[in-house]
């Protein structure tokens, strides 16, 4: 299987799709945050 297969089955499948970018949307905030932790107690 090649690359291009995947993106396409991956586009192809919204749910999958829209389930990776709140995912995503979760983790951002969370990744920030400890971030900011790290900066604050350095």
């Amino acid at each position: 299987m090649s690359w291009t297969d995947l993106v396409v089955r991956l586009l192809a499948d919204t749910k999958l799709y829209a389930r990776l970018l709140g995912l995503l949307v979760l983790l951002m905030p969370v990744a920030v945050a400890v971030t900011a932790l790290l900066i604050v107690l350095k």
